[in-house]
């Protein structure tokens, strides 16, 4: 199937974008994204989701943020599946629910020769008539767990668009993994990540002519209807301008300049260099991350205080009339009190900022907590010039606005 947009959607999504972005198709090829029910707390997955975003960013989870030994060893893991988005995807006529993720670019998925593997789909080769095997050694970290296996090569289908052989990891071997309710993972940053080696998912499609561009969307949403774009992106879920921001080279993570970051209007870190701090968006982190210094004087500004390695906040502070900006190099992000507190229920609230340091970097991880309020667009620029010009697309969801 080869993907076109229609005049009608493209006057449409014209409507609602600058003139710099007439060139990305507005409408492409879409699947839901769907959040597993589970009664596990943010409190309880919150260690896990920090050591995940040190293990897969290069960085260092706080002394003061690892809760004590006891309340570790009751739940080392920290099953965070209730803060996942999934959707389908279907390698050599197998159905399988995945973590779409920009912070990483390897496809993989566990093999059904291992039943301990803790997934609920595994993917069996003998029912395929597309798989190659490669046979080359491949290990990725995630967090506190990591997945090992083989790579090998086949037909992987998201949205009706095929592609014919994409490189994937055949997992035969999880450590200490993470459990979220999907079955793997589908990485969307960019090649330079990949521990599997060729190319993403859409440069072969786009390669085989089965998509018009390398664009995707991803809308993120609490209750309900959530979606993930190829080839474009759907302008039913936002409103106002898009604000389109440059992506930094070396082109690795979806990594944007901060030009600054503000309670009530004031900056958080007047020490910061200008064009020195830099932000990665996510849609596998569910936190907004930065460092611990920064981290600190913000959430001890909105009144957040350090309990068994959590930051918690009254849940009356959600009430406030609040805001912090992130201001980007062409868009302003910007979260009330109503967004950074999160109700955890037993009348607990947590504070949405938390922190790893990155080797002393002042960088920055957007996660859901972002990407539920602002639709995002991930266009990966030319290609064939070494991804010149690739830029994320931010604009405000109408369930916001």
């Amino acid at each position: 199937m080869k993907l076109t947009a229609s005049t009608a959607a493209l006057a449409l999504a014209l409507s609602a974008t600058s003139a710099s972005a007439a060139a990305v198709p507005p409408v492409g090829a879409g699947i839901p994204l769907t959040r597993p029910t589970s009664n596990v707390t943010l409190y309880d997955a919150y260690p896990a989701m920090l050591a995940r975003v040190a293990a897969k960013f290069g960085g260092t989870v706080p002394a003061e943020l690892k809760p004590p030994p006891s309340i570790w060893a009751a739940d080392p893991l920290g099953n965070d599946g209730s803060w996942i988005f999934y959707g389908p995807v279907t390698v050599g006529g197998q159905v399988f629910q995945m973590d779409f993720d920009t912070g990483s670019s390897d496809i993989w998925i566990p093999d059904v020769s291992v039943p301990e593997l803790p997934f609920q789909h595994k993917y069996d080769r003998k029912k395929s008539k597309t798989f190659k095997n490669i046979g080359a050694d491949f290990s990725i970290q995630y967090g506190l767990g990591s997945a090992t296996g083989k790579s090998a090569s086949e037909e992987i289908t998201i949205a009706g668009v095929t592609v014919k052989g994409q490189v994937f990891g055949d997992v035969t071997t999880t450590k200490d993994f993470y459990k979220n309710g999907s079955d793997g993972v589908f990485g969307l940053a960019f090649p330079a990540l990949l521990a599997l080696g060729g190319r993403m998912w859409i440069e072969n499609a786009m390669a085989q002519g089965t998509v018009t561009s390398t664009v995707f969307g991803v809308y993120l949403s609490e209750t309900g209807g959530s979606e993930l774009v190829i080839s474009g992106y759907n302008p039913n879920h936002f409103s106002g301008e898009i604000g389109w921001i440059p992506v930094l080279s070396p082109y690795q993570f979806w990594t944007v300049n901060v030009v600054d970051i503000r309670r009530n209007g004031a900056t958080i870190n007047p020490t910061h260099i200008r064009g020195a701090v830099t932000a990665i968006l996510d849609t596998g982190t569910t936190l907004v991350v930065g460092p611990n210094a920064d981290i600190t004087k913000l959430n001890t500004q909105i009144g957040a205080k350090l309990v068994n390695g959590r930051w918690t906040i009254p849940c009356e502070r959600r009430n406030a009339k609040d805001k912090i900006d992130f201001v980007l190099n062409g868009f302003t992000i910007t979260l009330t009190a109503k967004e950074y507190v999160f109700t955890d229920g037993d009348n607990t609230c947590i504070s949405t900022f938390s922190a790893v340091d990155m080797n002393g970097n002042p960088q920055w991880i957007l996660g859901d907590t972002i990407l539920r309020k602002y639709y995002s667009i991930y266009d990966m620029g030319q290609v064939k010039a070494g991804y010149k010009g690739a830029r994320v697309g931010l604009a405000l969801a109408k369930a916001y606005s």
